[in-house]
């Protein structure tokens, strides 16, 4: 069996100064590589692929930016359905305006309790946020937010929720 490239039909010189043409044949018995440039076999490369990480942030506003938290105009709580499958790694609040007192929100997946975000009184990010360990979600987990009281100044509140793919 001859191989041949584009230009001429008796073969390749070496170096390959041409397209190498295979006619639907695989190139086999490959070995490993050891050069930058080199080619690789599939079972190399399944074995040898690094691993990927990838950021994903899943935010969400569960309110508008002047109805206080919790009133008739921006019920609490608050369900979202999750659309892809993600491991959370830290999860941020913010508000427009700050709480009085403090106050936290419980973060539930599928009814059970993951998370929460607590703000102190005169914060518009909140001071801390925890998440259970191992907490994975997948596309059609639905996350609720729980307040655990009403505040009267404080609007606009947004839940970060960063992790990766």
């Amino acid at each position: 069996m001859n191989i041949y490239g584009e230009g001429e039909a008796s073969g390749l010189s070496n170096p390959l100064t041409e397209n190498l043409i295979a006619n639907g044949f695989r190139i086999t018995d490959m070995a490993d590589p050891v050069a930058g440039q080199d080619a690789v076999t599939l079972e190399y490369y399944e074995s040898n692929m690094p691993s990927q990480i990838i950021p994903y942030d899943w935010m969400v506003a569960y309110s508008d930016e002047t109805s206080q938290l919790g009133t008739a105009l921006t019920p609490l709580p608050v369900t979202y359905q999750i659309s892809r499958d993600f491991t959370p790694t830290e999860v941020l609040g913010f508000l427009t305006n700050a709480t009085t007192s403090g106050v936290s929100f419980a973060i539930l997946k599928n009814g059970t309790s993951v998370g929460q975000v607590d703000f102190l009184g005169g914060a518009v990010q909140n001071a801390t946020s925890s998440l259970a360990g191992g907490t994975t979600f997948l596309r059609g987990d639905r996350i609720t937010i729980v307040p655990s009281a009403q505040d009267a100044t404080a609007t606009g509140l947004k839940i970060l929720i960063s992790g990766t793919i």
